[in-house]
């Protein structure tokens, strides 16, 4: 298993996590200052029928937006465009769209009094958007952004430690992923997929005590973790414990069958046996 396709599959973990929550933590906000500046339902209603039809709804929000809907229009279009994998469209409309909100420009009463909010919430689309784009040099920095924001809880920051740390490890620069993950780790302890990133960011770096600390720190709270059982078994073909290795992605195997986490753990140990 190459390096691209760990830190890639964190990328698609979270480019179908985007689909879903970056609505939900907008919504709020956008739809009560739609009371003042746009109506309400209909921005509501783009959002709610983006994954039924999304062409549909981008064709509206851009009516919309040109007959005078403003913010809400312009952030339906925006997540209209990333739900049909436009991502550089999606990211460069939320990207506008966060600075048209620092600006205070184009914005009702209630969002201009919310605009630190907003302001965090659009640059942590633009970033994950710019990351679904594979453009991640710009995530790291719309992520960045975010992060210097006052974000609300500490529930968010860590997921946009997280995905920074996504976008840091797309780029190979593993040490600034770890310094994300730890700061995300004190945040959210309980987080057992933030230590597993974290261990392959070790790993990938060549600390390989750290990062078997990390991973073994997964799997004495979940004995049968498979990616954790599946990075332990990396480290250990790394340290010359091929036997090990085998014996840990066989566990896969046999504990996950047919599925594309023992797919992987089975073309490992192909390749290590030839």
């Amino acid at each position: 298993m190459t390096k691209i396709r760990l830190w890639a599959g964190y990328a698609l973990l979270l480019k179908m996590i985007i689909v879903f929550c970056v609505m939900f933590v907008f919504m709020e906000q956008m739809a009560a200052a739609s009371e003042v500046e746009t109506d309400e339902s209909r921005y509501q209603a783009c959002l709610e029928g983006l994954m039924e039809d999304p062409a549909h709804q981008l064709q509206q929000a851009l009516r919309w937006y040109s007959d005078g809907g403003g913010a809400a229009a312009r952030h339906c279009q925006a997540m209209a465009r990333y739900v049909l994998g436009q991502y550089v469209q999606a990211a460069k409309e939320l990207g506008a769209l966060a600075e048209a909100v620092r600006l205070g420009e184009g914005l009702g009463a209630f969002a201009k009094n919310r605009k630190d909010v907003l302001k965090w919430q659009l640059y942590a689309q633009e970033g994950e958007a710019w990351l679904s784009a594979g453009h991640y040099d710009k995530a790291y920095s719309a992520l960045t952004a975010a992060l210097m924001e006052t974000v609300e809880t500490e529930r968010q920051r860590a997921s946009l430690l997280w995905a920074r740390a996504i976008a840091s490890g797309q780029r190979k620069a593993y040490d600034i992923a770890v310094v994300d993950l730890t700061a995300a780790i004190v945040l959210r302890p309980e987080r057992i997929d933030f230590y597993l990133l974290r261990g392959q960011a070790y790993r990938d770096m060549r600390q390989f005590d750290a990062a078997m600390g990390d991973i073994q720190h997964i799997l004495s709270q979940q004995p049968d973790h498979g990616e954790a059982l599946l990075e332990r078994g990396i480290i250990y073909r790394l340290t010359g414990e091929t036997p090990l290795a085998l014996a840990d992605w066989q566990q896969v195997v046999d504990l996950y069958p047919q599925t594309p986490l023992a797919a992987k753990a089975a073309e490992n140990i192909r390749v290590t046996r030839h």
